[in-house]
């Protein structure tokens, strides 16, 4: 029935077929999708992981996405660590300059405006004297 086809890569698959007796016909395909984009991850959960920085630790925003039912490109719960991979492959702004761009210092920064030894400043924030986030109290290094 087919006499031959011929293939053709270019920005698209175009085939050509010829059948026995002469007839022909052609089709177009898209190119098809490498691995790296068949396995990235969708664009509504990267801006979901931005809006979680703001107030989240990597380890807290994936609890929060699987609670959600939402996956990574390849299809698999997320995890902290893969929070901040994606967070560093997408050029996402980390806490801690998101943290700056918001006025926060650093318990040392306090301490030497106001004169205090960090400890001292460190105690304020324990009885409630200083505030700070919830999810900064999580953090290495403590913001006020």
């Amino acid at each position: 029935m087919i006499e031959d086809v011929t293939l053709l890569k270019r920005s698209e698959i175009t085939m050509h077929v010829r059948f026995k007796g002469g007839a022909t016909r052609s089709f177009t395909l898209p190119l098809p999708l490498g691995a790296p984009e068949l396995r990235k991850t969708d664009a509504a959960v990267i801006q979901e992981i931005d809006r979680l920085l703001d107030g989240h630790t990597e380890r807290e925003i994936a609890l929060i996405l699987n609670q959600k039912g939402m996956r990574s490109g390849s299809g698999k719960p997320f995890s902290g660590t893969k929070i901040l991979r994606l967070k560093y492959a997408c050029k996402l702004t980390d806490s801690y300059t998101r943290l700056r761009v918001a006025g926060k210092l650093t318990a040392e920064e306090v301490a030497e405006r106001l004169g205090l030894a960090v400890p001292s400043v460190k105690g304020w924030q324990y009885r409630g004297l200083l505030t700070i986030g919830a999810s900064l109290q999580r953090q290495w290094r403590m913001l006020v």
